[in-house]
């Protein structure tokens, strides 16, 4: 635990990582070819830095919460909802390669996620 925000973005690598995927995001969504590449870097510098490789094309709705965060992997297509609590190593990986749906799962609201 920390006392107040200061600590926790500077401590706790779940919340830098959220932080810097929705930057990549946003370089993957609103830039172009330019900003995939940039999107990319700087996914690839969080997962080396961090232990967590959220993909850019990953949506996260607000107050996603990713404790502990090391191993926790979230693919391109995978959309998180609102107040989402993620727990080290989860993977949100591929589900397989039909073109009859998106190939990362889909999470809702209010919803609490561990791996064993």
């Amino acid at each position: 635990a920390t006392e107040g925000l200061l600590g926790a973005y500077l401590f706790f690598k779940g919340v830098q990582a959220v932080a810097c995927a929705r930057v990549s995001h946003h370089y993957w969504t609103e830039r172009g070819e330019a900003g995939r590449l940039i999107a990319r870097l700087l996914q690839s510098q969080t997962a080396d830095v961090f232990g967590v490789d959220i993909h850019p094309g990953c949506r996260l709705g607000h107050g996603v919460t990713i404790d502990h965060a090391t191993g926790v992997t979230l693919g391109e297509t995978c959309v998180i909802g609102d107040n989402v609590y993620i727990m080290h190593d989860v993977t949100l990986g591929a589900t397989g390669t039909s073109s009859e749906h998106d190939r990362h799962p889909k999470v809702g609201s209010n919803v609490f996620l561990g791996a064993k």
